[in-house]
């Protein structure tokens, strides 16, 4: 040894060979050398296969008991055991702050859900319990709300989320701004108090409105078999409010029927048209009836307890096809006039047949009796006309027999102030009058003789030019005016009143009449007032 250590000392190469003994306490020949590897069994890992991890957990399959394992070993040092009985937890589970949330033992739960505190979540499955057995109501905020078996995609009783309610098909349909459609039959049967009524109510703005549409729609009160009285109200508030039933052709007011709150309040009225008008004085009605009996035709102003028939000029006349006319008797026949009192004629008069006045009869105007020689006969007279040949009586007409005219010359009418430079001048001919400028007016002043009423006026001059006639006297600086609708030049034109404007002795009354020209072409050519005795 002593040798090959002096050799190795020695050497200038690599050391060859092979090296016996032990080199410390180990034999040379249990050392590590690549001839001389472990096996798995001189590790302990005897039954470990050589396989990669892939492979060995590639469905691995474990079998037997393991044991030496604590709930620590795997992360659940924590857990109490004995908060579960036959794999149940029965345990209480409780918020960070010990405050318990749930116990199973009872059920309570006393969390949130989603946010919402059971509480609250009971308190609402609690009411919509109720409103589903009818304690109480059910109240929907968006959604809808469908129930039954559809068919063809629609429920027999659905509410949509717009808050439409439908019902078959749409056969009912209460849609959400207020619109109610019904198809065939709408019932209301008796509740035990006997009553079915259908109620609009109205929030005293607006109008609530039941409409019949349809080519023939009808209205039945009491239908084929009433039981009793069938009655139709028509209300009004008070005597500021109509209460009227009006005729239309589409919306087109022709006829009315209704009880008025202009003039008297209470007056019931049948007019052409609506009864209302704001205008003053109000127009009267074709027929119309106050409250202290007083009836009234046509353009009239009620002055006595009885009829009042009014004119415009065209409609004047009464006509009796068959019968008589008795005044103060009941002896009466066909065609006759019998008067039992005072007969007073204030304007001409036609009989074709008999006059029998058992008191006064006094003729203002002109008489004419059946055209023939012996009409007019007296046995006892006061004081007896002069009666011409072949006892026939006649005698003229003037204005101060009791009716007559007023005529008013074009140069009577004075201009207005509406231009301090022009002026109305007479025409060359002095026949007729102008305007020197197209927004003038001219007026003329007429006094009203004492004992008399004005009842029509004319204004004569080029057509279409719009007139108007008003009143006054003396001791006032104002004017009323004494018609009702838009006149013109040319017509025999009715006073508002129809009675007539009287004249007022004391206060000097006096009519005034209006000519308005829209051109300096237009011509006045003069006018008149109708007047007759009061």
């Amino acid at each position: 040894m002593a040798k090959v250590w002096k050799k190795l000392q020695r050497a200038d190469a690599d050391f060859t060979g092979n090296v016996t003994g032990t080199f410390g306490s180990k034999a040379i020949g249990d050392f590590y050398r690549t001839d001389n590897k472990p096996s798995k069994a001189d590790v302990g890992l005897s039954n470990v296969t050589n396989e990669s991890k892939a492979t060995m957990f590639a469905n691995p399959t474990f079998t037997g008991t393991a044991t030496g394992l604590s709930k620590e070993s795997v992360g659940l040092g924590n857990v109490d055991n004995s908060k579960f009985n036959n794999g149940r937890f029965i345990g209480i589970l409780a918020k960070s702050d010990g405050t318990a949330v749930f116990d199973p033992s009872t059920g309570d739960y006393t969390g949130k859900i989603d946010g919402s505190t059971a509480s609250d979540v009971k308190s609402k499955a609690e009411a919509a319990k109720d409103a589903v057995d009818g304690n109480s109501s059910i109240t929907m905020v968006g959604g809808s709300l469908s129930i039954g078996t559809p068919a063809s995609g629609v429920y027999p009783f659905a509410v949509d989320s717009s808050g439409n309610l439908k019902i078959a098909d749409d056969e009912f349909q209460a849609l959400a701004n207020g619109t109610v459609n019904c198809k065939g039959n709408f019932t209301i049967n008796q509740d035990p108090n006997g009553d079915s009524k259908i109620v609009l109510k109205g929030d005293g703005t607006g109008q609530a409105e039941v409409e019949v549409q349809g080519a023939n729609p009808t209205f039945d009160l009491g239908g084929t078999n009433p039981l009793g009285t069938s009655t139709l109200f028509i209300r009004r508030g008070g005597t500021g409010n109509q209460s009227r039933i009006l005729f239309q052709t589409g919306t087109t007011n022709k006829f009315g029927i209704g009880v008025s709150h202009t003039v008297d309040n209470d007056q019931f009225w049948i007019h052409n048209g609506n009864g209302y008008s704001g205008s003053s004085p109000h127009p009267e009605r074709v027929l119309s009836f106050n409250p202290d009996g007083k009836t009234g035709f046509f353009a009239n102003t009620k002055t006595v307890n009885g009829f009042t028939f009014g004119s415009d000029g065209t409609n004047k006349h009464v006509y009796i096809k068959d019968g008589g006319l008795g005044i103060g008797t009941t002896s009466i026949t066909d065609n006759d006039l019998n008067v039992q009192g005072t007969s007073i004629f204030n304007g001409n008069v036609t009989l074709n047949s008999d006059i029998d006045v058992s008191g006064s009869c006094t003729f203002q105007g002109e008489a004419q009796f059946d055209d023939a020689t012996n009409g007019l006969s007296y046995s006892d007279l006061s004081n007896k006309p002069t009666i011409p040949s072949a006892n026939t009586l006649s005698y003229s007409t003037s204005v101060i027999d009791g009716a007559g005219y007023i005529w008013v010359m074009p140069s009577q009418f004075m201009p207005n102030d509406d231009n301090s430079y022009y002026n109305a001048a007479i025409v060359d001919n002095g026949a007729q009058a102008r305007v020197m400028t197209s927004s003038l007016e001219l007026y003329a002043n007429i006094p009203i003789p004492t004992g008399y009423k004005v009842t029509h006026f004319r204004l004569n001059g080029t057509s279409s030019v719009q007139v108007s006639i008003y009143y006054s006297d003396v001791t006032t600086s104002t004017a009323t005016s004494a018609q009702v609708t838009t006149l013109y030049t040319n017509s025999d034109n009715a006073t508002n009143p129809s009675s007539g404007i009287q004249a007022d002795a004391t206060n000097g009354r006096y009519i005034i009449l209006k000519w308005n020209p829209t051109s300096t072409s237009h011509r006045l050519y003069g006018a008149r007032l109708k007047i007759a005795k009061i």
